[in-house]
C-alpha cells in the first residue's frame, strides 16, 4: 500500500502511508523532503537544495545519461544544468511513498512524477513528462539517491 499525494507544483501536502514498511513519521518526513526539494530546484533557490542531499549521495538521470556520485559532483552537475536552462520548472503531479530498493534499501523511496517545462538553447519552449525516486534516510532526513527518468518517448 502506497501514500499518494498530488500537488500542483508546490511539492507539499504530503499524506504518509504505510508503503515502505517504516513508521508513518518515516514516511511524512520522506515526503515533505521529496516535495522540498522538487519545489527548491530552480535556479532562483537552487542553493537551497544542496542541504537537503547527503555528502555521499549519489543521482542518475537517464535523460541526460548522467550519473554522479557525491554532493560535490552533483553540486557541479545541478549548477551546470541549471546555468544552462535558467528558466526550467518542475510541476509535481504525483507523489507516493513505494517499496524500498537498491540501491539505498534502506531509505524510504518516494516516486514523483512531473511535468518539466523550459526553454531550449534555440527559444522553443519545451514540455515534457518524466518520473523520478527520491531515496531519503530515515534518519538524518536527508536525500541519498534520486533517480530521474522520462515518461516521454
Amino acid at each position: 500500500m502506497a501514500s499518494t499525494t498530488s500537488a500542483s507544483g508546490s511539492g507539499s501536502g504530503s499524506e504518509a502511508g504505510a508503503g515502505a514498511g517504516l513508521g508513518s513519521g518515516a514516511e511524512a518526513l520522506a515526503l515533505r523532503v521529496a516535495g522540498d526539494y522538487m519545489q527548491l530546484s530552480r535556479s532562483e533557490t537552487l542553493q537551497q537544495v544542496y542541504p537537503l542531499l547527503a555528502e555521499d549521495a549519489t543521482y542518475t538521470s537517464l535523460s541526460l545519461g548522467t550519473t554522479c556520485a557525491g554532493l560535490p559532483a552533483i553540486r557541479n552537475m545541478m549548477d551546470g544544468f541549471f546555468a544552462k536552462f535558467p528558466d526550467v520548472a518542475w510541476e509535481t503531479t504525483s507523489m507516493a511513498v513505494v517499496a524500498a530498493s537498491e540501491p539505498r534499501p534502506q531509505a524510504v523511496k518516494v516516486a514523483v512524477e512531473f511535468v518539466r517545462r523550459w526553454t531550449a538553447e534555440d527559444g522553443a519552449a519545451q514540455v515534457r513528462t518524466g518520473r523520478e525516486w527520491i531515496h531519503v534516510d530515515p534518519g538524518s532526513g536527508r536525500i541519498v539517491h534520486v533517480h530521474v527518468a522520462p515518461l516521454d518517448p
